[in-house]
């Protein structure tokens, strides 16, 4: 039987200040054999099945230890907490999550699926989507119409993850698409490094819209979302709770009187102090009912706290919902 999580961390870092030395010198000279390959891989695969690691020069210290969880935001978390554990850095040693990003890229070079690529040849089409603080890009290489759209897919990815980092990619980066043939406006990947530098620092990571629709019965719903916010960014909320109430006095069409959405605005109110941890998506209001949707830590004692409030509001029927959903499925039925 495998040993868990927590104790595949704890594994690490314990087993971590004898390893240290021996892999900072076949970084700087004895070379790596396979005996220490595979002692290093053992330990990461303890952590977990998914997670992949690199050493590579550091940022501030001499080298970098650096897991990749290879897009997956559950092995997101996983690597959050190994970095939550590490020790602190030093002049010779520093811990990354997730793959960083490297500017200079224009002589590197991979190979995918026996087609060697050339990083500094990569080009995208993109544009910047200011509602959602993220932008959108097509991506090209001459290698591409040799190669199938799944290689051309893990070629993309691969080369992203390289010069925005994964979590860059993770948080700034809306579609990705590979493209067999040039796209118009193609243009280097340094230019969209710069595009996402200057939407990052002006993002808020909070920019509502509001959407009207019908329901299949031909009602009117209206839908408020931030559709600015990122995963990456909270990455302890790991389920979607849902409040839904009922209004008191609807009009024909299911919808509150202004009186009655002042009152709503004012329950909105009450939930924020007790769901600290939490963070708001937005809310529903349709058919009778307004549906307020939140993204929190499974263990949050916000469970509790809402226990509590539902029982003071019983007028409103409400009820909630806690469901474990680490991926934000219920976040992208809305996209």
């Amino acid at each position: 039987m495998g040993i868990g999580v927590t104790e595949g961390i704890a594994g690490f870092w314990k087993w971590w200040p004898a390893a240290r030395g021996r892999i900072q010198g076949a970084i700087e000279g004895g070379g790596f054999d396979d005996a220490l390959v595979e002692e290093i891989a053992g330990r990461v695969a303890q952590i977990g099945a998914d997670v992949d690691w690199e050493l590579g020069p550091g940022s501030k210290a001499r080298h970098a230890f650096c897991l990749s969880p290879k897009g997956d935001p559950v092995v997101r978390k996983l690597t959050e907490r190994w970095l939550r554990a590490a020790p602190a850095p030093d002049e010779i040693w520093e811990y990354h999550p997730a793959r960083r990003g490297n500017a200079e890229m224009g002589e590197a070079r991979m190979e995918i699926g026996g087609v060697e690529l050339a990083l500094g040849e990569f080009v995208a089409a993109f544009e910047v989507d200011e509602g959602r603080e993220v932008v959108n890009a097509t991506c090209f290489h001459p290698a591409f119409p040799r190669m199938s759209e799944d290689l051309r897919g893990t070629a993309t990815f691969l080369m992203l993850d390289g010069a925005l980092g994964e979590d860059g990619v993770e948080r700034w980066l809306g579609g990705i698409e590979p493209a067999a043939t040039p796209p118009v406006g193609a243009r280097p990947i340094a230019e969209l490094r710069a595009a996402i530098q200057t939407l990052a620092g002006t993002a808020t990571g909070e920019r509502f819209a509001v959407m009207r629709g019908q329901d299949t019965e031909g009602r009117p719903l209206f839908v408020t979302l931030n559709f600015a916010l990122k995963r990456i960014d909270h990455l302890a909320c790991d389920s979607h709770v849902v409040i839904d109430l009922g209004l008191l006095r609807p009009d024909e069409n299911g919808m509150p009187t202004n009186e009655e959405a002042e009152q709503l605005n004012t329950i909105e109110d009450e939930l924020a102090p007790l769901l600290t941890d939490a963070v708001y998506f937005g809310r529903e209001t349709r058919a009778g009912r307004r549906v307020l949707h939140y993204f929190a830590p499974g263990d949050s004692p916000g469970k509790a706290r809402l226990t509590a409030w539902a029982s003071s509001h019983r007028d409103r029927d409400p009820r909630v919902a806690w469901t474990e959903d680490p991926r934000w499925t219920a976040r992208d039925r809305f996209l």
